[in-house]
């Protein structure tokens, strides 16, 4: 089967090569000893890099606006073209046919299964050639990233990072009276803001709020799906309950179960929606933000003082089969610490991977700038409150999530309990991850 499937493969490569043309053979990275290969110097004879996303989209113009423009105001040597994905052809199977991209977008949740295809290139000796100052990364992104090399490696650098808020919509909360929602509010607080603006009028069902899944809402909080000690799923904890627990609770509130994105920002029949920045923006671009909408920040939970959402940072990562590896160590190092890039991305209301110095840094002064939508808008909400740490993460998080978000259905349709929800849910995910341990 395995065979059949790789001969599969390699007749969609031969039919989608034109498309990926441009790139030859890639080098071997390692010697014939199997040590990694000199770092050599880098040539300024023009080349191409190819950068192609994966598991988090970045769309050609952004890879053009903020990759290619400004590493070729850098280094005019070196142009940086975006490689579509071509349907049938996964990016698992470009590296095994030694077609993979120069440069890989991806994100924190998606940086382990790029790690298991054995593409990225250990940054360490370029960062240090480079002299990348890594102090002047947020020390939370940066540790994401550090943590996927086990053994000290440093396989990508901060591009920059999406944050979730509360977004809300002000018609709702006007036509209905209720507040609006606050930066200080507490997850008791959103439930009885949910319950008052979650109502029938003139035959219409009005929704206060979507729930994300399980496993997004323990994001928030940092919470593991996977116990570092064991390698095993580990469900059956206190986190996993309070979170179950809150999923449940705003979800059975009479008249909130069938709340969702588009009932937000294309309906305008839901009055609050827990999402990450960009996302939204990106959603609501498509309505010309024809409403009355604002953000504040995520609510804290009792248990979390100080704490207020997560972080989903992306990456940039430099294949170790790339052919022009210095030239794209090069462009990375320069790209991630640039401060006029940094600066380019906050006017455009992408968050830079950074530390801030105070409230009254540049960044966040500009932050949003260039971006109509945003005019007017409380943008503080992404930097009052401190985010959630990044959770440890393995190659067998999405199964484990898949199962633990089954634990949402039952526990909401009165099947289970939280606590027999939890423990058939991690007792299934470990079953499906041993199975998959003994197949390889």
């Amino acid at each position: 089967m395995k065979q059949r499937r790789r001969v599969v493969w390699l007749i969609l490569l031969a039919a989608a090569i034109g498309l990926l043309a441009g790139c030859g053979a890639a080098d071997n990275p390692q010697n014939q000893e199997g040590e990694p290969a000199k770092q050599e110097e880098m040539s300024t004879e023009p080349v191409t890099l190819r950068l192609q996303y994966f598991g988090f989209l970045i769309s050609p113009e952004e890879v053009q606006q903020f990759v290619a423009e400004p590493i070729k105001k850098k280094y005019p040597f070196i142009t940086v073209e975006y490689m579509p994905q071509v349907k049938g052809v996964p990016l698992e199977m470009l590296v095994q046919t030694g077609n993979a991209p120069d440069i890989v977008f991806t994100d924190f949740v998606n940086s382990i299964p790029v790690m298991n295809y054995k593409l990225p290139l250990d940054l360490s000796p370029h960062v240090k050639a480079n002299k990348v100052d890594l102090t002047r990364f947020d020390p939370e992104i940066l540790k994401g990233i550090q943590s996927i090399g086990r053994s000290g490696e440093l396989y990508g650098l901060p591009f920059y990072s999406e944050k979730f808020v509360m977004f809300y919509n002000k018609n709702l909360f006007d036509k209905f009276g209720v507040p609006y929602p606050t930066d200080q509010m507490s997850y008791d607080d959103l439930l009885n803001t949910i319950r008052r603006v979650t109502r029938v009028e003139d035959g219409v069902q009005y929704t206060g709020m979507a729930s994300h899944n399980v496993q997004t809402t323990g994001t928030f909080w940092g919470i593991p799906v996977m116990n570092e000690k064991t390698g095993r799923a580990d469900f059956q904890t206190e986190a996993w309950k309070k979170v179950l627990t809150l999923v449940k609770d705003i979800r059975t509130i009479p008249g909130n179960l069938q709340g969702s994105t588009l009932k937000f920002y294309k309906d305008q029949t839901q009055a609050l929606m827990p999402q990450m920045a960009n996302v939204m923006l990106n959603l609501l671009k498509t309505v010309d933000g024809s409403f009355d909408w604002d953000m504040v920040a995520m609510p804290q939970h009792k248990d979390y003082p100080g704490i207020s959402g997560a972080v989903r940072p992306s990456y940039l990562l430099v294949s170790q089969m790339s052919k022009h590896k210095e030239q794209a160590a090069a462009a990375v190092s320069y790209l991630t610490t640039s401060a006029e890039h940094h600066m380019n991305l906050a006017k455009h209301g992408k968050l830079p991977p950074v530390k801030l110095a105070s409230a009254n840094d540049p960044l966040l002064q500009q932050f949003g700038s260039e971006v109509s939508l945003l005019k007017g808008k409380h943008v503080q909400a992404l930097f009052l409150h401190k985010s959630a740490s990044l959770p440890y993460i393995t190659e067998y998080d999405k199964i484990a999530a898949t199962e633990l978000n089954r634990a949402d259905g039952w526990v909401v349709n009165g099947t289970h309990d939280v606590n027999t929800a939890l423990r058939m849910a991690e007792e299934s995910a470990n079953k499906l991850i041993d199975e998959q341990k003994n197949a390889k």
